[in-house]
């Protein structure tokens, strides 16, 4: 398959720009942003705007094309796991239970995976998707502060 996205990648950077200034319009960026959120209520123009705005700024066509030709980094298992991961330092995960791209079991994992697991607390969050930061601000503030307090 890689040499297939490389294509796609290839093609999008040589004929791409015109697709990408169609498809750069707030009406785009609110049906994408469906597909994460489980809490649609919480798109709303302010949230488009700080998406949509930087994407219209000349050049930004080029920066989603480098951002789409490369790894998107390590994954948190391969951070938990690795030597340089401060062991001492504690970790808390929070993800939404509605979310589409990543699966609640790999979430659920990442307390259990690793014998030396700094992740002392996963928690899924009922009726949010990809971005609770954003769907249930609220309870994820609630953790923050919860968190924070545990570290003095």
């Amino acid at each position: 398959t890689m040499p297939l996205v490389r294509r796609v990648q290839s093609l999008l950077r040589e004929k791409g720009h015109g697709l990408f200034r169609t498809l750069a319009t707030p009406e785009t960026v609110a049906t994408i942003l469906k597909e994460p959120y489980a809490v649609t209520d919480a798109i709303d123009e302010e949230l488009v705007s700080v998406l949509l705005d930087p994407l219209l700024t000349e050049g930004a066509d080029e920066v989603v094309f480098d951002t789409l030709s490369y790894s998107a980094g390590p994954l948190p298992e391969q951070q938990l796991s690795s030597a340089d991961f401060p062991k001492d330092c504690p970790v808390w995960v929070v993800y939404g239970k509605e979310d589409p791209w990543t699966p609640p079991r790999r979430v659920e994992n990442l307390k259990s995976e690793y014998s030396s697991s700094p992740v002392e607390r996963v928690v899924g969050l009922e009726g949010a998707g990809h971005c609770p930061h954003d769907e249930v601000p609220q309870r994820v503030n609630e953790l923050i502060l919860e968190f924070l307090d545990r570290l003095s």
